[in-house]
């Protein structure tokens, strides 16, 4: 279909040691988005990629480093599509199982936590994709199950809404009875797919005046 694709290992990544794996420890939602960017770059400096029709995608954690990435670099990604992608990080470990709620938790602070709620509060912000809404320039694409007990459909809609209320484009498609990442009944899993063709298709493949 005419695509390239690059599968990044961004910090944080396994098959590297566990000195990469423990990275992003502290750093979550910032130094990953910083490599996908480089990335994304680099492949422009090489001439390999259109530096106007760059897409990012990603489910779970990937999601959540796509919301950010279209926050954080407003001009460098045209269209974007999150698969169970977490938008706000307070409420995700609020909200989420214990398990993950820790990883969480680890992820954003490490052993550097915040003494005050008020400073921990200020980085759930920081990191919270839909509090920036008002940035994203990309195309935004939120796929999401009714039944996700990890990131909770309320994780998607919010920020659906806020991109829409900030005057930009979001498109919130939900698949009933499905959980985390990609639906897995053969019906939804081909409407999710034949979705995200049709999103890469008009934004990326059909960039308006080129």
């Amino acid at each position: 279909r005419g695509y390239a694709v690059a599968l990044l290992n961004y910090a944080g990544s396994s098959g590297y040691g566990r000195a990469y794996r423990k990275l992003l420890n502290g750093s979550w939602g910032v130094l990953d988005v910083h490599d996908a960017a480089d990335c994304a770059r680099y492949l422009i400096s090489e001439g390999k990629v259109h530096p106007s029709r760059i897409g990012i995608t990603g489910v779970s954690s990937g999601g959540y480093a796509t919301l950010q990435a279209i926050c954080m670099f407003p001009t460098l990604f045209t269209g974007a599509v999150s698969v169970s992608g977490i938008s706000d990080v307070e409420a995700l470990v609020a909200e989420t199982h214990k398990f993950e709620s820790h990883y969480a938790f680890r992820l954003l602070f490490d052993d550097k936590v915040p003494e005050t709620e008020e400073e921990k509060r200020k980085v759930y912000r920081e990191r919270s994709p839909r509090f920036h809404a008002d940035k994203i320039k990309a195309k935004l694409l939120l796929l999401q199950g009714t039944d996700d007990e990890i990131v909770p459909l309320n994780q998607a809609q919010a920020m659906a809404d806020d991109v829409q209320r900030s005057g930009g484009v979001a498109k919130l498609v939900i698949f009933e009875g499905e959980g985390h990442g990609y639906p897995r009944k053969a019906e939804n899993g081909l409407q999710a797919k034949e979705v995200e063709e049709g999103w890469w298709k008009e934004n990326l493949a059909e960039v308006k005046g080129e």
